[in-house]
């Protein structure tokens, strides 16, 4: 796994309750149900200046993560059945600068490939599947106590 990744958090809102699930990944993806005006699936991307200095980096990140979105906006509408879901995407560690074309290539297609798996989880958890396994680093959310005679 990678280390530039925020913790993936997952959580539907309706008036029925709300769902978590993290994972540890590039970007953090968080979901939140939305206005009830609006519908659809809403995308936010940010990409701090601190994890990527150039503006040229900047806009690259932020070009394949919006294609990442945008291909799976459908599916995503469609698991949440009608509930508009919006969905912030956030780099969290440095990004190299542009150097090797090549090896900027290979970052970008790696970049493409974990934003898709995360907008896949997020999917899979929407649709009320098995959410992503948490990592052991991060404590879980508290057992309720169980009461007893």
């Amino acid at each position: 796994m990678s280390a530039r990744f925020h913790p993936v958090e997952a959580s539907e809102r309706a008036e029925t309750g709300a769902a978590d699930a993290g994972s540890v990944r590039k970007t953090e993806v968080a979901s939140t149900g939305a206005h009830p005006d609006r519908s659809g699936t809403r995308f936010g991307i940010l990409v701090a200046k601190r994890h990527a200095q150039r503006a040229v980096v900047r806009n690259t990140i932020r070009r394949v993560l919006r294609e990442s979105a945008r291909r799976r906006a459908a599916s995503l509408d469609r698991a949440a059945s009608g509930v508009p879901l919006h969905v912030l995407m956030r780099l969290k560690a440095p990004f190299p600068a542009k150097g090797d074309d090549r090896a900027w290539q290979v970052l970008k297609r790696e970049l493409r490939a974990e934003s898709d798996g995360l907008l896949a989880r997020l999917e899979r958890v929407v649709r009320g599947g098995r959410g992503p396994e948490r990592d052991s680093r991060q404590p879980g959310p508290a057992e309720p106590a169980r009461g007893g005679a």
